[in-house]
């Protein structure tokens, strides 16, 4: 969850005005997913690791400026 929690402060920092809500859901089983409307963005089941969160912050924020 740590993870989770510090991708989330970060993406508040960098363009809250484009999101409406962050919804952070425990899970067992190592799932760590990140979805921007209904396009997942990254997902640990798939890749086996967690994301380089600077890498996919700018994911997210190319993402919310394109729609």
């Amino acid at each position: 969850m740590p993870q989770a929690v510090s991708l989330s402060k970060q993406l508040m920092g960098l363009c809250s005005w484009d999101i409406s809500g962050i919804l952070l859901i425990p899970a067992d089983g190592g799932a760590f997913e990140v979805s921007v409307g209904d396009k997942l963005m990254y997902s640990k089941l798939d890749k086996g690791e967690f994301p380089d969160e600077s890498k996919l912050v700018d994911e997210i924020r190319s993402e919310l400026f394109t729609q």
